[in-house]
């Protein structure tokens, strides 16, 4: 080899090419005979970047050539990522940076496949350029159009890295042999650029650490805060850009990119379809013992199955290229592989929908979702063909299904913002704490609600705080609740509010756990007669439970000194005993409580009277009055006694 073993001659010379080629691209370009531009001052002497140019020889000027909008953009994102590196982010980007970022990576993959799409169809520079402008444009405004990072954004790249392989070969009937020497070749072009730019990085940072602790010299910065940009957001990229072939002037692999091939295919052949094809037997049996015990999948499958189909349609894949030469068991893995994941997608399919039964949609369980649809086609179509079907359906109808699910109402956020805002009015009108669409008064919510019922409800908002959609929640709260999001930009902060406002905050609880009650009705209905109904006696002890039955009659602890007592009236009455129990403890001193404290409410045509002794009071310095624990009567009347 020419290189006399050190890698790619056009790797090499990228990584001096990456220096020059930001700084000015235009130097590049020639001028219609093909000759090198002039200097601006007229005269026929090169410039020294010039000259560093032609030196680097057709790779630089080909490169520019077909993707000036990639380069461009990747030549942005290395000076932004530079700049955020050293903290030097201009004031409008400062809290979006990584957004914008992401953005500019996603949008030159973008690009480079709008360029490839056009050199596919021969159109014209100006009009390929065009296209992958637009798709650039398009794509970060997608991004930036959607809030802060989410899953979302992965949907959306992963999208575009399928679309870089597939877009020379979108035509009706492409060569799929072509189609899958290009998917190689870009392959073996990533390892080396990736490698290739880690190298660069790695050697500067030795050299570098090397003069500082010989010499003193130097703040370590250079290689961390410079190079390690440069060489992920520009060098790598753009090198890769230098190895990808152009569709129709494709050979197979051979040399020293046959070291990067054929060790995958070794892996392949001996490893993973061996290991699949076992694999595929355990959940096969897995699924029999589902079926003869009637016991439902558990809940590890969803990511067991979706590993074992990605990487089983992958060996696929690379199997493709190798369907003349291998023997039987291999060509009976290529034919049978899809027909055999469909019993596990199966088993997917409803360990996914037990979980969103149970507990709503998550980004996870859209992604499961996604990946148990994308697998199903697939087994479709391949178990209809015997196998034989396009293989650029694989990476096709999975782009497709990333992109839907990537935007608008089908996106990871806006499917978990749905399915968890409704399990929360669903569990919150289920406890009685809402009327007329709106949330009831604060201190009437945690009633109802029991402890199985407060941790769905603390994990139903966890997921709208992780996707960053806890404003779903506004209609619910309404404008008399509207002050949980003012001020705060922070989602953690609104879901503390949140929290504490429906009574689920992990701190409430905890406290509940130690100082609230449990009342225990010893006696339930003691007296009824002429209209009056004598209830109790009722303990009030430091548990959890708050609510008591007696009959008809239901009294529950809605706050440290607040009952309510429901007696089928017109509506249940509120009693609140702060100010006797304040009162009583300034008054009694230590035998507070002691002596019988009686406070009375009406509703409709009865009277209620909550009668409290042996009430046992605290208080801390300044802080207010707390029932720790006593015993009490409910006695109902006529209005009129």
């Amino acid at each position: 080899m020419a290189d006399g073993g050190q890698g790619p001659a056009p790797l090499r010379r990228l990584i001096l090419f990456a220096a020059t080629a930001a700084i000015s691209p235009n130097l590049a370009r020639k001028d219609r005979r093909g000759r090198q531009p002039l200097p601006a001052n007229g005269r026929g002497s090169m410039s020294w970047v010039s000259r560093q140019v032609q030196q680097l020889g057709p790779e630089v000027r080909s490169v520019i050539g077909r993707f000036p909008v990639a380069v461009a953009g990747f030549a942005v994102l290395t000076v932004l990522a530079i700049m955020k590196a050293h903290e030097e982010v201009p004031a409008p980007l400062v809290d979006s940076i990584e957004k914008v970022l992401f953005g500019l990576t996603v949008g030159g993959l973008y690009a480079i496949a709008g360029t490839l799409f056009g050199e596919a169809r021969r159109l014209g520079a100006l009009l390929r350029q065009g296209i992958a402008l637009a798709l650039y444009i398009g794509a970060l405004a997608v991004v930036l159009g959607t809030g802060d990072l989410g899953p979302g954004d992965l949907f959306f790249l992963g999208a575009a890295v399928l679309l870089v392989g597939l877009a020379p070969y979108l035509a009706g009937r492409a060569d799929l042999d072509a189609f899958w020497l290009f998917n190689q070749q870009a392959f073996i072009g990533a390892v080396f650029a990736l490698f290739g730019a880690l190298m660069f990085f790695l050697g500067v940072l030795l050299i570098e650490q090397s003069i500082k602790i010989l010499f003193g010299l130097g703040s370590g910065d250079l290689a961390f805060k410079i190079l390690l940009p440069v060489s992920l957001c520009f060098l790598a990229p753009v090198a890769w850009l230098a190895m990808l072939p152009v569709a129709g002037t494709l050979e197979r692999v051979e040399g020293l990119s046959a070291l990067v091939v054929s060790p995958v295919h070794v892996l392949n052949r001996f490893v993973l379809v061996p290991l699949l094809t076992v694999y595929a037997a355990v959940l096969l049996a897995y699924a029999a013992q589902i079926a003869v015990s009637g016991a439902l999948p558990k809940n590890q499958i969803g990511w067991m199955v979706s590993g074992f189909g990605a990487i089983g349609a992958l060996s696929f894949l690379v199997l493709y290229g190798e369907r003349a030469t291998v023997g039987p068991f291999f060509a009976g893995f290529r034919r049978f592989w899809f027909p055999a994941t469909i019993v596990p997608v199966i088993l997917l399919a409803i360990a996914v929908w037990l979980r969103v039964d149970a507990y709503g949609l998550t980004p996870e369980r859209v992604f499961l979702a996604l990946v148990a649809l994308w697998l199903g086609l697939m087994a479709l179509i391949f178990t209809a063909t015997l196998g034989r079907a396009d293989i650029r359906l694989v990476p096709g109808i999975l782009a497709a299904l990333f992109l839907l699910g990537s935007l608008g109402p089908l996106s990871p956020e806006a499917l978990t913002a749905q399915s968890q805002t409704a399990r929360i009015v669903a569990m919150l009108s289920q406890a009685g704490a809402i009327e007329d669409g709106r949330l009831v008064a604060n201190d009437e919510i945690g009633a109802g609600i029991d402890g199985d019922t407060r941790r769905n409800l603390r994990s139903a908002l966890q997921a709208l705080r992780n996707v960053d959609r806890l404003d779903a929640l506004r209609p619910l709260l309404g404008k008399e609740n509207g002050a949980v999001f003012a001020k705060s930009d922070d989602p953690h902060e609104v879901y503390r509010r949140i929290s504490a406002l429906l009574d689920i905050d992990p701190a409430s609880v905890n406290a509940r756990n130690r100082r609230e009650a449990r009342i225990a009705a010893r006696g339930a209905r003691l007296f009824r007669a002429g209209g009056i109904g004598v209830f109790g006696p009722f303990d009030l002890w430091a548990v959890t439970n708050r609510t008591a039955r007696a009959g008809a009659m239901t009294v529950a602890r809605v706050g440290k000194t607040v009952f309510r007592v429901d007696v089928g009236a017109a509506s249940p009455v509120r009693i609140d005993f702060a100010e006797a129990f304040e009162r009583t403890l300034e008054e009694g001193g230590e035998d507070a409580g002691k002596v019988p404290l009686s406070k009375s409410a009406t509703t409709g045509d009865r009277r209620v009277t909550v009668t409290f002794y042996e009430a046992r009071l605290r208080q801390e310095t300044d802080g207010p009055v707390e029932l720790s624990s006593g015993r009490f009567v409910v006695v109902v009347t006529p209005r009129t006694r």
